[in-house]
Protein backbone atom coordinates (compact mmCIF):
# COMPACT_ATOMS: atom_id res chain seq x y z
CA UNK A 1 0.00 0.00 0.00
CA UNK A 2 2.83 2.49 0.97
CA UNK A 3 4.88 1.78 -2.10
CA UNK A 4 1.58 2.18 -4.37
CA UNK A 5 0.95 5.43 -2.26
CA UNK A 6 4.39 6.86 -3.30
CA UNK A 7 4.14 6.09 -6.79
CA UNK A 8 1.00 8.35 -6.66
CA UNK A 9 2.52 10.68 -4.74
CA UNK A 10 5.42 10.50 -7.57
CA UNK A 11 2.88 11.31 -9.73
CA UNK A 12 1.34 14.41 -8.70
CA UNK A 13 4.80 16.16 -7.00
CA UNK A 14 6.00 15.31 -10.28
CA UNK A 15 3.46 17.60 -12.29
CA UNK A 16 3.69 20.43 -9.74
CA UNK A 17 7.51 20.58 -10.67
CA UNK A 18 7.15 20.00 -14.20
CA UNK A 19 4.43 22.79 -14.52
CA UNK A 20 6.03 25.61 -12.29
CA UNK A 21 9.73 24.47 -13.84
CA UNK A 22 8.23 25.12 -17.53
CA UNK A 23 7.39 28.44 -15.84
CA UNK A 24 11.08 28.86 -14.75
CA UNK A 25 12.70 28.04 -17.65
CA UNK A 26 10.48 30.20 -20.18
CA UNK A 27 11.22 33.14 -17.53
CA UNK A 28 15.24 32.12 -17.92
CA UNK A 29 14.78 32.20 -22.07
CA UNK A 30 12.85 35.53 -22.12
CA UNK A 31 15.26 36.81 -20.33
CA UNK A 32 18.52 35.66 -22.12
CA UNK A 33 16.70 36.86 -25.74
CA UNK A 34 15.70 41.01 -23.23
CA UNK A 35 19.59 40.84 -22.41
CA UNK A 36 21.83 39.83 -24.91
CA UNK A 37 23.37 42.74 -25.27
CA UNK A 38 23.35 43.43 -21.63
CA UNK A 39 26.91 43.78 -20.70
CA UNK A 40 28.30 43.34 -17.16
CA UNK A 41 31.56 41.58 -15.37
CA UNK A 42 32.07 37.44 -15.60
CA UNK A 43 33.10 36.35 -12.57
CA UNK A 44 35.41 33.58 -11.85
CA UNK A 45 36.79 32.53 -8.03
CA UNK A 46 34.59 35.39 -6.63
CA UNK A 47 36.92 37.79 -8.54
CA UNK A 48 36.12 39.77 -11.50
CA UNK A 49 36.81 37.99 -15.18
CA UNK A 50 36.12 38.69 -18.37
CA UNK A 51 33.32 40.56 -19.55
CA UNK A 52 29.64 38.29 -20.32
CA UNK A 53 26.00 39.38 -21.01
CA UNK A 54 23.47 39.18 -18.35
CA UNK A 55 21.88 37.25 -21.14
CA UNK A 56 24.82 34.57 -21.28
CA UNK A 57 24.06 34.25 -17.87
CA UNK A 58 20.06 33.57 -17.86
CA UNK A 59 20.52 31.12 -20.79
CA UNK A 60 22.82 28.78 -18.63
CA UNK A 61 19.72 28.72 -16.61
CA UNK A 62 17.15 27.54 -19.04
CA UNK A 63 19.52 24.85 -21.01
CA UNK A 64 19.91 23.21 -17.06
CA UNK A 65 16.71 23.62 -16.30
CA UNK A 66 15.25 21.97 -19.45
CA UNK A 67 17.77 19.28 -18.77
CA UNK A 68 15.87 18.79 -15.43
CA UNK A 69 12.04 18.67 -17.64
CA UNK A 70 13.90 15.96 -19.57
CA UNK A 71 14.54 13.90 -16.82
CA UNK A 72 11.16 14.18 -15.08
CA UNK A 73 10.03 12.94 -18.38
CA UNK A 74 12.20 10.05 -19.14
CA UNK A 75 12.02 8.67 -15.38
CA UNK A 76 7.35 8.98 -15.24
CA UNK A 77 7.33 4.66 -16.84
CA UNK A 78 10.13 3.78 -14.35
CA UNK A 79 8.74 5.92 -11.35
CA UNK A 80 5.07 5.47 -11.83
CA UNK A 81 4.38 2.11 -11.57
CA UNK A 82 2.37 0.18 -8.29
CA UNK A 83 2.59 -2.38 -6.02
CA UNK A 84 0.93 -5.80 -5.51
CA UNK A 85 3.31 -8.61 -4.99
CA UNK A 86 2.26 -10.10 -1.01
CA UNK A 87 4.57 -10.37 1.89
CA UNK A 88 7.71 -11.76 -0.02
CA UNK A 89 7.00 -10.95 -3.72
CA UNK A 90 5.40 -13.91 -5.06
CA UNK A 91 1.90 -12.97 -6.22
CA UNK A 92 0.71 -16.31 -4.83
CA UNK A 93 -2.26 -14.84 -2.35
CA UNK A 94 -4.85 -14.74 -5.46
CA UNK A 95 -3.45 -18.13 -6.87
CA UNK A 96 -4.13 -18.37 -10.50
CA UNK A 97 -5.80 -15.31 -11.16
CA UNK A 98 -3.27 -13.04 -9.47
CA UNK A 99 -2.06 -11.59 -12.71
CA UNK A 100 -5.21 -10.43 -13.84
CA UNK A 101 -5.80 -8.67 -10.23
CA UNK A 102 -2.39 -7.25 -10.16
CA UNK A 103 -3.35 -5.55 -13.72
CA UNK A 104 -6.82 -4.51 -13.15
CA UNK A 105 -5.55 -3.45 -9.91
CA UNK A 106 -2.82 -1.00 -11.69
CA UNK A 107 -5.26 -0.07 -14.09
CA UNK A 108 -7.74 1.55 -11.87
CA UNK A 109 -5.34 3.85 -10.80
CA UNK A 110 -3.88 5.00 -13.82
CA UNK A 111 -0.47 3.51 -12.69
CA UNK A 112 2.07 1.00 -14.37
CA UNK A 113 2.23 -2.89 -13.99
CA UNK A 114 5.60 -4.03 -12.36
CA UNK A 115 7.16 -6.90 -13.99
CA UNK A 116 8.22 -8.11 -10.64
CA UNK A 117 7.97 -6.38 -7.04
CA UNK A 118 9.85 -4.15 -5.81
CA UNK A 119 9.34 -3.78 -2.57
CA UNK A 120 13.11 -4.58 -1.69
CA UNK A 121 13.99 -2.17 -4.59
CA UNK A 122 13.71 0.66 -3.93
CA UNK A 123 15.84 2.90 -6.74
CA UNK A 124 12.32 4.38 -7.82
CA UNK A 125 11.82 6.02 -5.18
CA UNK A 126 15.43 6.85 -4.50
CA UNK A 127 15.82 8.00 -8.27
CA UNK A 128 13.01 10.54 -8.16
CA UNK A 129 13.90 12.39 -4.86
CA UNK A 130 17.52 12.79 -6.29
CA UNK A 131 15.66 14.29 -9.14
CA UNK A 132 14.29 16.58 -7.14
CA UNK A 133 17.50 17.58 -5.53
CA UNK A 134 18.83 18.29 -8.44
CA UNK A 135 16.10 20.55 -9.57
CA UNK A 136 16.35 22.63 -6.19
CA UNK A 137 19.99 22.93 -6.41
CA UNK A 138 19.83 23.97 -10.06
CA UNK A 139 17.12 26.14 -8.44
CA UNK A 140 19.10 26.92 -5.56
CA UNK A 141 22.53 28.28 -7.89
CA UNK A 142 19.84 30.84 -9.20
CA UNK A 143 18.61 32.07 -6.35
CA UNK A 144 22.62 32.30 -4.75
CA UNK A 145 23.83 34.20 -7.75
CA UNK A 146 20.83 36.64 -7.50
CA UNK A 147 21.84 36.66 -4.13
CA UNK A 148 25.36 37.44 -4.20
CA UNK A 149 24.46 40.22 -7.28
CA UNK A 150 22.37 42.11 -4.73
CA UNK A 151 25.17 42.71 -2.66
CA UNK A 152 25.64 46.56 -2.34
CA UNK A 153 29.36 46.76 -3.11
CA UNK A 154 28.00 44.68 -6.82
CA UNK A 155 24.58 45.99 -7.23
CA UNK A 156 24.09 44.19 -10.97
CA UNK A 157 20.79 42.37 -9.78
CA UNK A 158 18.41 42.94 -7.21
CA UNK A 159 15.08 40.70 -6.45
CA UNK A 160 11.96 42.56 -7.36
CA UNK A 161 10.15 44.61 -4.31
CA UNK A 162 6.45 45.62 -4.56
CA UNK A 163 5.65 48.97 -2.48
CA UNK A 164 4.48 46.49 0.41
CA UNK A 165 7.84 44.74 0.76
CA UNK A 166 9.96 44.59 3.89
CA UNK A 167 13.52 45.04 3.18
CA UNK A 168 14.87 44.83 6.72
CA UNK A 169 12.46 44.45 9.98
CA UNK A 170 15.52 46.00 11.98
CA UNK A 171 17.18 48.12 9.60
CA UNK A 172 15.53 50.28 7.26
CA UNK A 173 18.27 51.25 5.10
CA UNK A 174 18.44 47.52 3.96
CA UNK A 175 16.97 45.54 1.01
CA UNK A 176 17.24 41.94 2.17
CA UNK A 177 16.96 38.86 -0.86
CA UNK A 178 14.32 36.97 1.03
CA UNK A 179 12.96 34.91 -1.25
CA UNK A 180 16.44 34.01 -2.64
CA UNK A 181 17.47 33.02 0.65
CA UNK A 182 14.34 31.17 1.17
CA UNK A 183 15.52 29.11 -2.42
CA UNK A 184 18.33 27.87 -1.35
CA UNK A 185 17.35 27.08 2.31
CA UNK A 186 14.97 24.59 0.72
CA UNK A 187 17.22 22.76 -1.33
CA UNK A 188 19.46 22.12 1.34
CA UNK A 189 16.70 20.30 2.91
CA UNK A 190 15.57 18.78 0.06
CA UNK A 191 19.28 17.63 -0.49
CA UNK A 192 19.49 16.06 2.69
CA UNK A 193 16.66 13.54 2.35
CA UNK A 194 18.01 12.11 -0.95
CA UNK A 195 20.94 11.11 0.96
CA UNK A 196 18.49 9.41 3.27
CA UNK A 197 16.37 7.47 0.59
CA UNK A 198 19.60 6.93 -1.64
CA UNK A 199 20.80 4.68 2.14
CA UNK A 200 17.10 3.22 1.88
CA UNK A 201 18.77 1.24 -1.43
CA UNK A 202 20.77 -0.95 0.27
CA UNK A 203 18.34 -3.53 2.08
CA UNK A 204 18.44 -7.43 2.64
CA UNK A 205 16.65 -10.45 1.26
CA UNK A 206 12.71 -9.96 0.08
CA UNK A 207 11.84 -7.03 2.84
CA UNK A 208 14.02 -4.91 5.24
CA UNK A 209 12.49 -2.31 7.79
CA UNK A 210 15.31 -0.79 7.69
CA UNK A 211 15.36 0.15 4.37
CA UNK A 212 11.97 1.57 3.62
CA UNK A 213 10.83 3.23 7.36
CA UNK A 214 13.19 5.59 6.91
CA UNK A 215 11.69 7.27 3.17
CA UNK A 216 8.42 7.69 5.71
CA UNK A 217 9.70 10.45 6.98
CA UNK A 218 12.28 11.46 4.06
CA UNK A 219 10.65 10.95 0.94
CA UNK A 220 6.99 12.95 2.09
CA UNK A 221 9.29 15.82 3.52
CA UNK A 222 11.47 15.71 -0.41
CA UNK A 223 7.95 15.63 -1.71
CA UNK A 224 6.66 18.85 0.43
CA UNK A 225 9.47 21.18 -0.13
CA UNK A 226 10.02 20.58 -3.27
CA UNK A 227 6.39 21.07 -4.41
CA UNK A 228 6.48 24.65 -3.37
CA UNK A 229 10.49 25.22 -4.38
CA UNK A 230 10.04 25.97 -8.26
CA UNK A 231 6.90 27.92 -7.41
CA UNK A 232 8.87 30.08 -4.93
CA UNK A 233 11.24 31.09 -8.10
CA UNK A 234 8.66 31.51 -10.44
CA UNK A 235 7.94 34.92 -12.10
CA UNK A 236 3.97 34.95 -10.68
CA UNK A 237 5.91 34.78 -7.38
CA UNK A 238 9.49 36.02 -7.84
CA UNK A 239 9.07 38.07 -10.40
CA UNK A 240 11.58 39.83 -12.63
CA UNK A 241 15.23 40.71 -11.01
CA UNK A 242 16.32 44.15 -11.93
CA UNK A 243 19.47 44.34 -13.30
CA UNK A 244 22.37 46.33 -15.08
CA UNK A 245 21.25 47.98 -18.46
CA UNK A 246 24.43 49.36 -20.33
CA UNK A 247 24.20 52.20 -22.21
CA UNK A 248 24.76 51.35 -26.52
CA UNK A 249 27.83 53.69 -26.46
CA UNK A 250 30.13 51.58 -23.29
CA UNK A 251 31.77 49.10 -24.72
CA UNK A 252 32.11 45.36 -23.02
CA UNK A 253 35.52 45.51 -22.11
CA UNK A 254 34.85 49.22 -20.45
CA UNK A 255 31.77 47.67 -18.30
CA UNK A 256 33.61 44.64 -17.11
CA UNK A 257 37.13 47.25 -15.93
CA UNK A 258 34.00 49.97 -14.38
CA UNK A 259 32.40 47.30 -11.98
CA UNK A 260 35.79 45.91 -11.07
CA UNK A 261 36.77 49.31 -9.91
CA UNK A 262 33.38 49.98 -8.27
CA UNK A 263 33.96 46.58 -6.29
CA UNK A 264 37.82 47.74 -4.86
CA UNK A 265 36.73 51.10 -4.64
CA UNK A 266 33.42 50.20 -2.43
CA UNK A 267 35.66 47.58 -0.07
CA UNK A 268 38.68 50.44 0.66
CA UNK A 269 35.65 52.97 1.54
CA UNK A 270 34.09 50.34 3.91
CA UNK A 271 37.40 49.95 5.54
CA UNK A 272 37.79 53.66 6.59
CA UNK A 273 33.63 54.71 7.37
CA UNK A 274 30.66 52.94 9.23
CA UNK A 275 28.33 55.47 7.37
CA UNK A 276 26.44 53.52 3.90
CA UNK A 277 28.19 53.77 0.46
CA UNK A 278 26.48 54.22 -2.38
CA UNK A 279 27.02 52.45 -5.82
CA UNK A 280 30.07 54.09 -8.23
CA UNK A 281 28.71 54.83 -11.77
CA UNK A 282 31.45 57.28 -12.94
CA UNK A 283 34.53 55.08 -13.11
CA UNK A 284 36.06 56.01 -16.49
CA UNK A 285 33.40 58.42 -17.32
CA UNK A 286 31.16 55.40 -17.23
CA UNK A 287 27.62 55.51 -16.48
CA UNK A 288 25.34 52.75 -16.01
CA UNK A 289 21.49 52.92 -15.40
CA UNK A 290 19.05 50.32 -14.13
CA UNK A 291 16.28 49.22 -15.87
CA UNK A 292 13.23 46.52 -14.55
CA UNK A 293 13.43 42.86 -16.82
CA UNK A 294 10.03 42.43 -17.48
CA UNK A 295 8.22 38.99 -16.46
Amino acid sequence: VTDTWFALTMRDVGALVWRDLTAVERSCIQLARQHRDTAMAGRTHGQVGAPITFGLKAAGWADEVGRHLDRLEQGRDRWLVAQLAGAVGTLDFFGARSGDVRRRFCAQLGLGEPPISWTSARDRVAEFVVVLALVTATLARIANEIFELQRPEIGEVREPAGADTVGSITMPHKRNPERSEHIVTLSRLVRAQAGVVLEGMVSEHERDGRAWKAEWAAFPEACLLSSAHPAALSPKVMGAPTCPCVRPAMTVSRCCRASCMHERSTAVRSRHTSAPTSRIVSANHVSVTSCTVAP
